[in-house]
């Protein structure tokens, strides 16, 4: 199994994007043509999110879900 803990800072990616696209789109395209994702692209940080800033705090329906997914990881 391989340990998918190395994750690539999002300011390098946008600094060096035009070098890594090629890297990185087929990358993505033999994860999707092979269907094997990495288990880390399965999860995502969920955080409630107030829907108006006007709504009341304390009331659960108030909020929407926000969910975080994972940067590329290596």
């Amino acid at each position: 199994m391989v340990n998918w803990t190395h994750s690539l800072p999002t300011n390098f990616v946008k600094l060096y994007s035009a070098d890594l696209a090629p890297f990185l789109a087929k990358l993505v395209n033999l994860s999707f043509s092979g269907s094997i994702f990495p288990p880390i692209t399965k999860q995502a940080t969920v955080k409630p999110l107030l829907k108006k800033s006007d709504l009341e705090v304390n009331d659960y329906k108030n909020y929407r879900p926000l969910s975080n997914l994972p940067e590329f990881f290596f």
